[in-house]
């Protein structure tokens, strides 16, 4: 807690600290576009640190990751679902229940899957999140192929642009100071010792399997948050929250930005949604291939990510940028 109240002075946690605060007075300054806007670069956001703490702590390629965000909007939906009328409490109160279920997930999934490395985990995790959204497609009672409408359930509570705007806030918050504390901690050294040779570290005595689990049930309950988030936000929760798609831009996300770092989600969702939502209004049918051109350019010319490789260029900046 000494450590973590010492960092505020240091250039990396205040620099995402005044970036919270300035989304948080967002809705005062701007319109309902730029609002929505932030809504979406947020929710990236959270899910990038998320997968972060998997890829960037413990060095696992995680492609089936966006399990917990559907896995979350799922528990938020049915949790509304089986009041069985408009609840009588404010909806987001669920988010939390959100987070845990998917971290208790992937307590139960992690034991066997993390014993696994390489390209085995990887292919591992996309299977266990086609299984899921396998489950999900066929699962009746919460809408099937179909979907879950939460319209009927929420008709007390019209707004929901204001706390999700503001529950996403706070957990991108919260996700960029566990993710940091973690890092500048003592959980860290031993999280770099798996990082670069898990056997070694596991002969030095660090106990890798209760790192990696630890690591992937956080990673998951911040995943779980912004998915109860977002269902509840779009009044509609449907298997294509399980759709591989949002695994692979939160790659691109971390590649841009930098594997590992702490300002990596922060810089590389701003960059890669800034920069797809301008290719989408000025090249509509093109966007796509101009956006891949672009991150080819990006990952040929900046391999560590733009923090990663400002960082390698300009060593006297490695305590700015971390």
């Amino acid at each position: 807690m000494k450590r973590l109240l010492q960092a505020w002075r240091r250039p990396t946690p205040l620099a995402a600290s005044l970036v919270c605060l300035a989304l948080a007075i967002v809705p005062a300054v701007a319109d309902s576009e730029w609002v929505t806007f932030c809504i979406t670069l947020m929710n990236l956001m959270v899910l990038a640190y998320s997968l972060n703490m998997v890829v960037g702590l413990i060095g696992y390629l995680d492609f089936g990751h966006v399990v917990f965000w559907g896995l979350g909007a799922y528990v938020a939906g049915g949790l509304v679902k089986a009041q069985g009328g408009p609840i009588g409490f404010h909806p987001f109160f669920l988010v939390p229940f959100s987070g845990l279920v998917a971290a208790a997930f992937a307590l139960a999934i992690g034991f066997p899957a993390l014993r696994i490395r390489g390209a085995y985990f990887a292919i591992a995790t996309y299977s266990i999140n086609a299984g899921v959204q396998t489950v999900f497609f066929n699962w009746n009672a919460l809408g099937g192929s179909e979907g879950l409408p939460l319209n009927r359930y929420l008709l007390e509570y019209p707004d929901k642009v204001t706390p999700t705007y503001y529950v996403l806030v706070i957990s991108l918050f919260l996700a960029f100071w566990t993710f940091y504390g973690i890092l500048k901690g003592r959980a860290g050294y031993g999280l770099r010792a798996i990082l670069n040779d898990e056997d070694v570290a596991q002969t030095m005595g660090v106990n890798t399997t209760a790192y990696k689990i630890a690591m992937y049930a956080l990673g998951a309950f911040f995943a779980g948050i912004a998915g109860g988030t977002w269902g509840l936000f779009q009044n509609f929760v449907d298997p294509e929250n399980f759709r591989i798609s949002v695994s692979v831009d939160l790659f691109v996300i971390m590649m841009l930005g930098g594997v590992g770092t702490a300002l990596g989600p922060l810089v590389g969702g701003a960059i890669f949604y800034f920069v797809r939502d301008l290719l989408m209004i000025r090249f509509p049918h093109l966007h796509l291939v101009f956006f891949g051109t672009v991150l080819v350019i990006v990952v040929l010319g900046l391999p560590g990510g733009l923090v990663g490789t400002l960082r390698e260029w300009r060593p006297r900046w490695r305590r700015v940028l971390e």
